[in-house]
This record gives C-alpha cells, structure tokens and sequence, in this order.
C-alpha cells in the first residue's frame, strides 16, 4: 500500500469530522496518506523525486476531531508539511501521538507547524534510529512552544546528541520526561533550566550518554541553587559517563521529591545527588539540620557503595527524615552494614539486588524502634542466611508483614527454627535452593499469614519439615487464604510429618507442575472454605479435605490416562 486513499483533483480538500483515533502500522510502502492521481508522464525519476520531499500528512485532509495518532514501521522521510499553516484545523485537536520504529525521519517537528498542535498532551517516539531532533527551528529569531505536552517518552534514537529543551523551545505544562537508550545524547537541559521545572513532577533516564543533566555555558556564573520546585520522582539508571548534574559548583534543592532512584551511575558522587559537598564540617551539618535538604523524601534506591558513603555519618537522619523504603543494588559487601537499620528510624520497605551478601541481619544490635515491615530479597546468590542464628533483630520479625525472596541460590535456612513471625501476612518464595520453607515450630508462630507462593525450588521436598522442639499433632493456619505451588519438581507431600493441618480460611489452592506431589500430607488437611482446587491450569471440585481430594483427582486422571486413545470429548472436572 502506497497511500490511503488516492483522488483526482489536486487541490481537492478533504474532511474528517467523526475520527478520534488512526492507527497506521508496518505500511513500509507508504508514501503518503493522501496523494493525486499521477498522469501517465510521470517519469520514474519524477516520482522518486516527489516521494523523497512527500510528508505522510500534507494538511489537504482535515482531521478536526482526531484526538490519537499512532504511526509504526512506517519510511516516511517527513511527517507534516513544512507550510501547515499555523493552528491549522489538520490536527487542532490532536492530544496523544505515538510514534515507533520510523527509521527514515531525521526530525518531527520544525518550528513552523508546532503551531497545529496546541492541544498535544503525550508525546512517544520510540526506536526512530535516524532521528536527530524533535523540533527543528526553521528561524532562529522564534520562539516556539507546545503548551499543553504534560507527558514526553523517548526511547532508542541514537541519532540524538541534544534534547529539545532549548532557550528556543517552551514547554509551558510539561510534567514527565521519560528518555531512555540514546548512547549520544550528550545532555538533558542546556543552562536555561528554570524556564522548564515550574511543573516538573517527574524525570526518569536510562541507558544514555549524558555525562552530565544540565550543560554549562561560557561565562555563566559557577555558584547557583537549582530548585526543583514540584519534582516528586527522579529515577536515574546505568547512566556510565554521568559525572554530574552541572560541571559548575551548584547546590540543589528537592523539596516535593519522594521518589529518588539512581543505580549504575557509577561516575557522580553520591553527595552531589542530594546537592551537599564530599567533606563536610559540623557546622554545614547543622545548617542542613535546618534546611532538610530532602524533606519530604519517602523512597530512596541506590547501589551499595553511595548507600555507605550517605550513611556513614548521621546523614541519612538529616537529608530524609521521612524515608519509609530503601532498596540496595550491586553491593559488593558480605554483609549489610548495621548502621543503615540503625540510622533510619522510620524505614518500613527494605530491598535488597544484585548483590554479594552472605547473610543480612547480623549479629550486632538493631535498632529497637525498627519497624520493617517489608523486606524483599532478589538475586542475592552468596546468600546463605537472612539471619544469623544469634542475630538480635527481634524488633524486625515482630514487626516483618511482607518477605519476598527471589533467586538466591545459596540459601540454606529462609527462617531459623523457632523464630517468630506474628505479624507476617505474604510469604513468596522463588528459584531457591530450599530444601524445606518452614520447621513445624516456626509454623505456629504464622497466625496472620494470607498468602503464600513459593515456585521453581528444585530442591525442595517439602514445605513444612518437622522439627524437636515444641511438636504438636495439628499445625493451623488460621488466616491462609492463597496457596500456590508451582514447578517444585522434588515435592512429594507438604509436609512428611504426623501432622494435622487445619487450613479454616483457605479459599484458593493452585499447584503447578509438581509431578510427584500426589498427596497433600500424611494425614488430614482440613480446608472447609475450599470449593475447588487449580491442579496444572485445570479447576477440580474439592469435598472439603485436600488428601482425599488429590488422591481423587490421580485415581481418576490415570484412568483416563489408561483410556487415552478412546473417542471423546475429555470430561467436565469441575462437578
């Protein structure tokens, strides 16, 4: 397909009142969307020609009413024509544009046609391998604006050396930036930074080449504060050449930030992020007492070495005194330094990736007043314990409601044995080594547990494991109500003990790839709230006790194993 739709008169204008959304995708044979009958003299050299300076929408159809555009695989060279005239009725209420995988055009927009687009709000180009601005300014005397773009997303244009924010370019209402993979992008803002951060609530770079966020110019004066007035969230990730946010001395102010990320960043000292000096005497650290440099700060995610720089002193109280989550990446210690627990009195979220920790939570004191309540665990493959058998963090297992461990492959003990854990209410568990999850003893202690999900452990023989201390003949989980187990392909039973398991809350049993796993226990599993259970994506009715049930559901799936090449439909499971 070459066009959308072809007419014979040129200068036949055409109106589409009722489209509110086009969506034109892998049309690599696209010329334009609209384009006149040629006559038959037209050579193939002419053609060529025309096609070259051709723009996919050349402002002869009207789109008054069309609110999205998405253009995907699509070789256009230019999108509009360079004489759309200014807020033309084209695209006068155009609100979303997406555009991917173009890899023909160099630019999107050129300062004379920015004026048809007064109402665009979300701006995505994704993968445009060619492009090299957004805006080209046709005269440098203009000054040019979108003023009502809230969201801007760019992804994978490596062409692009220099953002569009420009002394040249406004963006009156722009709230969130998203830029990711641009290797040559070699800066964010040039020094007119403030025209740009009134209504700033969101950044977030990836991947890009910027080796600092903000250029400095000939002349301009080095000792500046840059306020970030309403930023709520920056996220800044494997930015390798970044060194800065300015190559001058500036002081930074943040004071609606509650969301910093900057990870594989590994060249920009992690003072300069929070806008305070490397060396620092006592009397700056009580003008920063004063000021709270992040005062509103509640999610903080750096990697291991900046983590130990904040806190070595009594940073951390100062800068964010209301930091409730902190997730840790790429440490290279073998244990989480104590002082990060005993310096943050509020934190309630701790994440831990990508890191060398053989154990967490060592021996040494814990702040009493800690109220973890979350603590997710991620590919931590030298981990052998969460918590030392001596360790003294009783404060954290009182107070732990979330665990989530994921792809530690060293672990050997998830919960030392009679440990409690009277406020834990989600338990999950994936790609571990475990050979059991729980001892008996520990089990007792889990009143308020409602979820629980543990997968691909090819390890694990059982879940629960009965222990010497403490032995009862009922383990009751009174509050479960979801258990998923999923390609545990070593489990035979739940548990191998003597044990009663009462289960007065369960409403939702799934179990997954589990090939030997053909009973539930040795003895009765009570579930009277469980009306089916999900056995390798297929729904089964379940009579109130899972033993019975599963060895119900195996007695009947090898029957019909045994009868396989006979005729029919397959039964109906759920009675």
């Amino acid at each position: 397909m070459e066009e959308i739709f072809t007419t014979g008169r040129e200068n036949e204008e055409i109106v589409w009142d009722k489209l509110h959304s086009l969506s034109l995708k892998k049309l690599p044979k696209l010329r334009s969307f609209y384009s006149v009958e040629e006559v038959a003299s037209t050579s193939d050299q002419e053609r060529q020609m025309i096609d070259t300076h051709m723009p996919l929408f050349d402002g002869k159809v009207k789109f008054r009413n069309l609110k999205t555009l998405q253009l995907s695989a699509i070789n256009f060279e230019k999108m509009w024509h360079n004489q759309l005239p200014l807020k033309s009725s084209s695209f006068q209420n155009l609100t979303d544009l997406m555009i991917q995988n173009c890899c023909n055009m160099k630019y999107l927009f050129s300062s004379s046609t920015l004026g048809s687009f007064l109402q665009l709000q979300n701006l995505n180009i994704h993968n445009c391998t060619v492009l090299e601005e957004i805006i080209r300014i046709d005269d440098l005397g203009i000054h040019v604006e979108l003023p009502s773009l809230k969201e801007l997303s760019i992804k994978g244009c490596p062409e692009m050396k220099a953002f569009i924010f420009s002394d040249k370019v406004a963006f009156p209402s722009l709230e969130e930036i998203q830029i990711q993979y641009m290797d040559n992008l070699e800066m964010i803002w040039n020094n007119q930074l403030e025209d740009f951060l009134d209504n700033q609530y969101y950044i977030y770079v990836e991947e890009c080449g910027i080796e600092e966020i903000v250029s400095k110019e000939e002349g301009e004066v080095a000792d500046r504060t840059l306020v970030f007035p309403k930023l709520t969230s920056l996220s800044l990730y494997h930015l390798q050449e970044l060194k800065c946010f300015h190559p001058g001395i500036y002081s930074t102010k943040w004071p609606m930030l509650k969301k910093l990320n900057a990870i594989g960043c590994d060249k920009i000292n992690a003072l300069e992020l929070f806008g305070i000096q490397e060396v620092i005497s006592d009397d700056q650290l009580d003008i920063l007492v004063q000021e709270k440099v992040l005062p509103n700060l509640v999610e903080l995610g750096l990697d291991g070495i900046k983590t130990r720089m904040v806190w070595q002193r009594q940073f951390p109280e100062i800068l964010f005194p209301k930091l409730i989550s902190l997730e840790i990446l790429n440490d290279e210690l073998a244990v989480l330094p104590p002082r990060i627990l005993q310096r943050s009195h509020n934190l309630e979220r701790l994440s831990l990736q990508d890191s060398l920790y053989e154990w967490i939570f060592s021996c040494e004191e814990v702040n009493e007043q800690a109220k973890i309540k979350s603590l997710h665990i991620c590919k931590l493959h030298n981990l052998k314990q969460i918590w030392k058998q001596d360790s003294k963090v009783d404060a954290i297992h009182q107070n732990l409601e979330n665990l989530v461990v994921r792809s530690c492959g060293s672990l050997v003990t998830l919960i030392p044995p009679s440990t409690s854990f009277q406020n834990l209410t989600i338990l999950r568990v994936c790609e571990c080594s475990l050979i059991n999850l729980l001892s008996s003893s520990t089990v007792k202690s889990l009143m308020q547990l409602k979820e629980m999900e543990i997968g691909y452990c090819k390890m694990m023989t059982e879940v629960v494991t009965g222990d010497e201390v403490g032995i009862e003949e009922e383990i009751n989980f009174k509050n479960l109500k979801s258990l998923e187990l999923t390609s545990l392909s070593r489990i035979t039973r739940f548990c191998f003990g003597n044990y009663n398991f009462n289960f007065p809350s369960l409403e939702k049993f799934n179990v997954v790839s589990c090939p030997k796993m053909k009973i539930f226990s040795s003895i009765a599993a009570s579930t009277p709230m469980l009306r089916g259970i999900e056995l390798d994506w297929e729904i089964y009715y379940c009579d109130g006790d899972l033993n019975t049930t599963m060895e119900r559901i195996h007695e009947k799936k090898n029957a019909e194993s045994s009868t396989k090449d006979c005729a029919g439909p397959s039964a109906q499971h759920l009675e």
